[in-house]
């Protein structure tokens, strides 16, 4: 095994392939005996192909919104612009001799280009082999925009360099219409350890790459050799480094993955050197027992300004630059119109997760390409990503559910312009792969794109248990296998762990171990081939059966925009068509989707009556659904007007009544009832189509209610007002009073269809022994019972309405205090009065007093009076010094138990 630069399985060098590379092309009638070596020669004159009868190649009709262009300001001379900066000074280390076990020797390059027999070429051969000139086996590197050439891959050997392997290939390049294959030398020839190809500019002039400087980056005792990438000017010989800082300076870490726009200007890269920008990259951690290192990121180099910029520094949700969340990102492709970069951004979940992402250069804006198709929200996984050459289209490899047995990656396109996306990997029924696909390429247009498989339900007649490479043509929504030999033999061993598809779609070039896809493949190991695309004619099939609607129902009334619409599966149909509009004929739909399952969900609806309905469509012609209605209102009813109880009543009624007033368009209500203003302590909750409810039973206390309406679509319109109401059948005593008389007359409120009640006054709030058990007629109210002796006691009112008295919690009872002696009244001084001593203190006598006790004090608050008993019952005489004084008086009875305080008063001595 060796291990290939990663920037070699882009499109690499032939990508927009009008590149001037002239091949010595051997004659027809060459004989045996091998020529020298064909050289490439730079030189702006294309020699013209052999005549190549030509393909049809079916155009797409797929409407494309154009994306912006980004103009480069290149100038028509051939020469260097004067804004670009000079060339850096490529350092090229002294050779160090590796350990001897380490050493290889490097075996003799290919001299000699592989020479086929005229009668054997066939350019037009539905699939051919582009073998090595030594008939070992091939890695797949390219493959040009028009077909014709494949840039073929050779391991040469290994070079030591400080701590680090360098694995060093070799190129070839294969050419479909002459069936040879010649070696590549590099550019530029002076340059140690290039990595070719690159890619190049559409014209052929510029070509960028990756180059060891022989420098090192050194963490602790972790050592690597340092690349950079740099571009070359076909045209004059210049060199440029492109990844140096601003200053002019050398990288301090290694760049790579180079790609340049098809107009030669921009250069899309990625850097871990952290001196190129202001924004060094932060670092990450590597493997178990690695130093930390530099998260890699993505840079644009800009041929007009000499500048580096670093991209893709849009905020997150948490505010910190998105793809410096977690871990890395990956640079997976740069549009041929320079304006759009596909990366991938690695997430710090439990297992490994990958997003892609598109980064638009002109507007600086990133799209999340969609996540969690399936809506399970397991972990995402993307790989892969290839762009179209206007930016719109972007294919992918994707997981929905990574780690889920079961779970498949399936290749996607993505359209940009519309947000669609589309299952590559899928039956004709557009059931999805049922096993694991990848090695995605994409079309210039986005039209066609090919991949491999390891699904055996893409195609029909997939029997050969091994991976196949398909082609995906977007406008039939067709897979056509094409790793199979002539008359459509099946590939006895795995294909497609590298695929290209050329520009036009047309070909396709891929990897494989099998030996029976052309006669002459007896090498024993894998090779790479390039097959035509012959996509196979579409049978007619019997015109589609209508479908039949399920939801939502004709006549449905909603409150959603957001609706999904079913349908039944209807026989010969290749997919379906929903159409929504406010007008029945759908001259303009509102909305028009092509849909390859038996639902759909619209976001878009607005108030109004739509109707909808669902064409079946083949090839054959369409057959159309019945024609269903729903409404869409959004509209909440006004609040309902209150009407029963009052604001702050009295409600005798243990379950009481409440009303309200109908609100135009309401078909429902809710009825709430809580013992806060806030209804934050909510006791019922009531859903009902009337305008009258007594939903629960309450006990006594003070309680707030409230009314909501409803309308047929589901809207919830605001809360009336709230009111309070107070649910009390008991008058008084009321609670916590204290009662003057050992005889309270206690008094209660008439229940509705009462008919009896029973009094009942306990020293315990349980009221296992009453001291008071008395059954009363229903019309009366009140009741006087027997001297109750002195302390605290509680009362309550059983009701009989028929069942008898059950005790029960309906009411709170009423804690009171019996005392006995009322209060004396004050007679003399009158409050506030001026008087002489001695002062005359007279009260009114207390029914039961036979002592009383007055207080008096110069102090309001009583703290430290002077206190006398008096067996008068009208009152005594003090002698007081002048001042001002305060005084009350309460009773004592016989038991010697103290009344109630009279009300205080205060006078003024003057002499």
């Amino acid at each position: 095994m060796y291990r290939r630069w990663s920037f070699l399985r882009t499109i690499a060098i032939l990508l927009f392939l009008t590149v001037p590379l002239t091949i010595a092309a051997q004659s027809e009638e060459a004989t045996a005996e091998p020529t020298s070596p064909p050289e490439i020669i730079p030189t702006l004159t294309p020699i013209p192909p052999p005549t190549e009868t030509p393909t049809a190649t079916p155009e797409p009709t797929l409407t494309e919104t154009p994306i912006p262009a980004v103009t480069p300001e290149v100038t028509a001379s051939l020469e260097p612009t004067a804004s670009e900066p000079p060339p850096a000074t490529l350092i090229v280390p002294a050779t160090e001799t590796p350990p001897e076990s380490e050493a290889t020797e490097a075996p003799a390059a290919d001299s000699a280009p592989v020479v086929v027999p005229a009668a054997m070429c066939d350019p037009n051969a539905a699939i051919v082999r582009a073998p090595l000139p030594s008939n070992e086996g091939a890695g797949l590197e390219a493959v040009s925009a028009d077909g014709r050439y494949v840039v073929l891959s050779k391991y040469v050997r290994t070079d030591w360099y400080g701590s680090t392997y360098e694995f060093i290939l070799d190129f070839y390049l294969y050419d479909r219409l002459t069936c040879q294959t010649a070696l590549l030398p590099n550019y530029p020839r002076d340059l140690p350890l290039v990595y070719f190809p690159g890619r190049t500019s559409a014209d052929g002039r510029f070509v960028v790459g990756s180059v060891n400087t022989g420098r090192l980056f050194q963490v602790e005792d972790f050592t690597r050799l340092i690349k950079d990438v740099f571009v070359l000017d076909r045209q004059t010989g210049q060199e440029t480094i492109v990844s140096v800082a601003a200053n002019g300076g050398l990288s301090d870490d290694s760049s790579g993955k180079a790609m340049i726009s098809a107009d030669g200007r921009y250069i899309v890269y990625e850097s871990q050197a952290d001196n190129l920008v202001l924004n060094p990259p932060p670092y990450c951690i590597g493997e178990q027992g690695d130093p930390p290192v530099h998260c890699p990121v993505i840079l644009v180099y800009d041929r007009q300004t000499g500048q580096n910029t670093r991209v893709l520094q849009s905020s997150g949700p948490s505010g910190s630059n998105r793809y410096e969340d977690n871990n890395f990102v990956s640079l997976d492709d740069f549009s041929a119109n320079g304006q759009r970069i596909a990366y991938s951004r690695s997430d710090d979940c439990l297992m490994a997760c990958t997003y892609g992402l598109i980064y638009d250069l002109p507007s600086g804006t990133i799209t999340d390409l969609p996540v969690n198709l399936d809506g399970d929200g397991l972990y995402e996984f993307f790989t892969n990503l290839r762009i179209s050459g206007d930016g719109r289209y972007v294919a992918y490899v994707y997981n929905p559910s990574t780690g889920t047995p079961g779970s498949f990656d399936q290749v996607i396109v993505y359209d940009s312009v519309t947000g669609q996306y589309e299952y590559v990997s899928a039956a004709p029924n557009r059931a999805l792969g049922n096993a694991h696909s990848g090695s995605v390429s994409l079309s210039l247009d986005g039209r066609y794109l090919a991949f491999s498989s390891d699904a055996s339900n893409l195609v029909s007649g997939d029997t050969n248990n091994v991976r196949d490479v398909f082609v995906y043509d977007r406008q039939t929504h067709r897979n056509t296998r094409v790793s199979v030999g002539a008359g459509g033999a099946q590939a006895n061993g795995v294909s497609g762990n590298r695929v290209a598809i050329s520009g036009d779609g047309q070909y396709v070039a891929f990897e494989s171990e099998a030996s029976n896809l052309v006669a002459d493949d007896t090498n024993g190991v894998g090779d790479v081939f390039l097959a035509k695309v012959v996509f196979p004619p579409l049978s007619q099939p019997p015109l589609p059966q209508s479908p039949t609607l399920i939801a939502p129902t004709s006549g449905t009334l909603t409150n959603s925009t957001s609706l999904t619409f079913s349908w039944t599966a209807a026989p010969n149909a290749e997919y379906y068509r929903l159409l929504i509009d406010d007008d029945r004929d759908f001259s303009s739909p509102v909305e028009a989707a092509h849909v390859f399952g038996l639902s759909y969900t619209s976001t878009s609806l607005f108030d109004h009556q739509l109707y909808w309905r669902v064409e079946a469509i083949n090839s054959a012609g369409i057959a159309r659904s019945a024609i269903w209605y729903f409404t869409i209102d959004t509209t909440p009813p006004a609040a309902p007007a209150l009407r029963y109880p009052l604001n702050n009543s009295v409600i005798t009624m243990a379950r009481p009544s409440f009303s309200w007033l109908a609100v135009p368009t309401a078909n429902r209500y809710r009825l709430q009832i809580a013992r806060d203003a806030a209804f934050m302590l909510i006791l019922s909750d009531t859903d009902t189509d009337l305008l009258a409810a007594a939903p629960v039973t309450l006990r006594q206390g003070y309680y707030y209610w409230r009314v909501q309406a409803r309308d047929a679509a589901g809207n919830w319109g605001t809360f009336s007002e709230v009111r309070g109401f107070e649910l009390n059948i008991l008058r008084s005593p009321a609670q916590r009073t204290d009662v003057s008389t050992q005889r309270p007359t206690f008094q209660w409120y008439a229940y509705p269809g009462a008919r009896a009640y029973q009094l009942q006054v306990d020293d315990s709030m349980t009221f296992d022994s009453p001291i008071v058990n008395q059954t009363i007629h229903h019309l009366q109210t009140s009741f006087q019972p027997a001297a109750l002796p002195y302390g605290q006691y509680y009362w309550r009112v059983n009701v009989d309405t028929g069942g008898g008295f059950v005790p029960s919690p309906v009411f709170w009872e009423v804690a009171i205090r019996v005392i006995g002696l009322n209060a004396p009244v004050l007679t003399a001084p009158l409050n506030g009065a001026v008087v002489t001593s001695p002062v005359t203190l007279s009260w009114n006598a207390v029914s039961g007093g036979e002592t009383y006790e007055f207080i008096i004090d110069n102090d309001p608050t009583f703290y430290s009076p002077e206190a006398r008993y008096v067996d008068s019952p009208s009152g005594t005489s003090i002698f007081l010094p002048p001042g001002r004084y305060y005084w009350k008086v309460r009773a004592w009875n016989a038991a010697n138990q103290p009344g109630a305080w009279s009300v205080p008063r205060s006078f003024t001595v003057s002499s």
